[in-house]
């Protein structure tokens, strides 16, 4: 490397005249503190390096929890739409037979013709009475058959 080149010359140079001893010496010792210089920058940036890494790694496991967390959150909400999708369908099944009874002793049309946007909501209406009826009926009935027991 130069720098021991130039330490080498100047030793030589010594040797041959005592003045240049003087040079030497401060030529040495700032080589030695340049050396501690770089090693000490060596030392900071290691230790920058390790500081920045542990600040990606921070990031890193935040931005894994913060999905973890929507994970979770987007899991309950799946999970309470299949909760709300079987009670429905609990519900639906429970009173199937009211409503397909309703349908099945609801008047006709004769034709489809006479169903407009005027009618439709009246016919829409007497179908839900027709449902109401029906599940009232059913209700009663089983009252009747528990009353019964």
């Amino acid at each position: 490397n130069l720098e021991q080149t130039v330490i080498q010359r100047l030793r030589w140079a010594a040797g041959a005249n005592p003045l240049v001893q003087d040079v030497l010496v401060k030529f040495e010792l700032r080589q030695k503190e340049r050396a501690n210089e770089i090693d000490n920058d060596k030392q900071i940036c290691s230790h920058l390096v390790k500081i920045l890494q542990s600040w990606l790694l921070f990031e890193q496991y935040e931005e894994q929890i913060k999905l973890q967390g929507d994970l979770i959150l987007h899991a309950r909400t799946f999970a309470e739409k299949g909760l709300e999708i079987c009670q429905l369908k609990t519900s639906i099944e429970s009173n199937f037979t009211t409503v397909e009874q309703a349908i099945l002793e609801f008047q006709p049309i004769e034709n489809l013709d006479q169903i407009t946007l005027q009618n439709l909501p009246s016919l829409i209406d007497q179908a839900e009475n027709e449902c109401m009826k029906q599940k009232r009926n059913r209700i009663k009935e089983e009252r009747e058959l528990e009353n019964r027991r």
